[in-house]
């Protein structure tokens, strides 16, 4: 058995900077190491700031998935501004709109921005080895990033950011990580019923994804309560849907107008983290 991390933070966007990313990979990375037992030398692999543009991002993916066999424990974690462009050709999409990861140095180029579509043909080269990966976004578009889920929401109040690269300023406080109008779990779900990756999301249809003060540091409200939640008492083997709506439930509680997604088969919502 393999275990492989990919965490990917990026707090410097050269336009709207955020102040989480790079902590939300701290605390992701001592949670791997501290309660899964990765070896944060060999098995864990980061891409922060300076390099988290789109080559090397994809460069640790590829790592990520290649060679990889049942029972593997595959996670993929991105911390960052997501965004939608116009679709490069794809029929498929109703709306005429790609969810994208927006890399260092975005600038709604394709040079810049992890399309969908790519991170979907990447990730089903998991399927003949079957294998499954935990991919979690906390980004803006988030809902909608395996082939899915947008919608416009309210800013949140206090020092929250949003995490989205198009959300004025006037439409939020500081900075965003959110969505804007489209479809939502529908097609998520067609999408990611065809992958053998488990996806959780930072905010749902409607929603935007923030960062905020969170236990005396700025975190995604995801990250930080997703991780919270795994380290309780049997959190490492409660099942996947107990644990994101515990998630969704906590980021309420703190003020966070946001419910975290989760997209996986019935099978994999009712087992654990890393399963089997």
């Amino acid at each position: 058995m393999k275990k492989r991390a990919v965490l990917v933070g990026i707090n410097d966007y050269s336009d709207r900077p955020l102040a989480g990313p790079l902590n939300d990979v701290a605390l992701m990375r001592r949670f791997l190491k501290d309660r899964c037992g990765f070896n944060v030398n060999t098995e864990i692999v980061r891409a922060l700031d300076a390099t988290g543009t789109k080559g090397a991002i994809l460069e640790r993916l590829e790592w990520l998935v290649h060679g990889a066999e049942p029972g593997d424990r595959l996670l993929f974690h991105f911390s960052g501004h997501g965004d939608q462009l116009t679709s490069a050709g794809d029929a498929g999409e109703a709306d005429q709109l790609d969810e994208v990861l927006c890399a260092l140095g975005f600038n709604s180029t394709n040079a810049t921005a992890i399309r969908d579509n790519e991170l979907a043909a990447l990730f089903s080269r998991l399927r003949p080895s079957g294998a499954h990966l935990v991919w979690a976004c906390d980004s803006c578009h988030a809902g909608g990033m395996p082939r899915a889920a947008r919608g416009a929401g309210e800013a949140a109040g206090g020092e929250k950011t949003v995490r989205s690269w198009s959300v004025s300023p006037e439409r939020a406080p500081r900075s965003a990580r959110a969505l804007a109008p489209g479809r939502a779990a529908g097609r998520m779900r067609q999408a990611m019923s065809a992958l053998p990756v488990v996806f959780i999301g930072a905010c749902a249809e409607g929603q935007q994804a923030y960062e905020g003060p969170l236990g005396g540091q700025v975190y995604g409200a995801l990250t930080y309560h997703l991780v919270q939640e795994l380290e309780r008492p049997g959190g490492l083997t409660a099942s996947l849907a107990q644990i994101v709506e515990n998630t969704s439930r906590a980021m309420r509680q703190a003020g966070y107008a946001q419910d975290a997604v989760l997209v996986a088969s019935d099978e994999r919502a009712a087992a654990p983290l890393f399963w089997p």
